[in-house]
């Protein structure tokens, strides 16, 4: 398990960063691609993993021009197309949230389980927010567009790294075991 949600973690790095010199050096699809196989390793324990599958296998697809789109002239279809690309990663993360609050379910971590819930909201609102943002952006004027883009930019970076974290605490949980005191 532990391994699993190590590509996960891995895999959402690859698909959250970018390192733009030419090309993409932390390629999207190759971060879905690790996201599948964490959530495919999964889906013998948890049901609710083979959507998690489905769909990093759907981001595989649809960021494979993601990696060549810096040579592309900017424009209404770049920015359409990035976009998409936050619409596919805020879906994989609902099931990978999904996926968490299993786990720490099956784990007996209410309190996991709880933050896992509190965050995913947090989460799904700013992205939500954010995408709302983006396609407001070219009806307004420069200084107001350049502002919300800013400060939704900053949300999002905020909300990433703390999706991150979470995976990286998650995938160092024990099952805690459960006393049954009975007199």
């Amino acid at each position: 398990m532990s391994q699993a949600v190590k590509w996960i973690f891995i895999g959402y790095l690859f698909v959250w960063f970018r390192i733009d010199i030419v090309i993409d050096w932390l390629p999207d699809p190759l971060g879905y691609f690790l996201i599948y196989l964490g959530a495919s390793k999964l889906s013998t324990e948890y049901s609710v993993s083979p959507n998690a599958s489905r769909f990093a296998a759907a981001g595989i697809i649809l960021s494979l021009p993601s990696v060549f789109i810096s040579l592309l002239p900017s424009g209404v279809l770049t920015g359409n197309y990035y976009i998409l690309l936050l619409l596919v990663k805020l879906v994989v993360a609902f099931y990978l949230f999904s996926l968490l609050k299993a786990m720490t379910a099956k784990f007996n971590q209410s309190e996991w389980t709880r933050r896992t819930e509190l965050r995913s909201k947090y989460y799904v609102f700013i992205h939500l927010t954010a995408l709302f943002i983006m396609t407001l952006t070219p009806n307004l004027l420069s200084d107001e567009a350049a502002w919300l883009m800013g400060a939704a930019s900053l949300a999002l970076l905020v909300m990433d790294l703390s999706f991150l974290l979470l995976l990286n605490q998650i995938r160092n949980l024990e099952p805690r075991q459960i006393m049954d005191i009975t007199v």
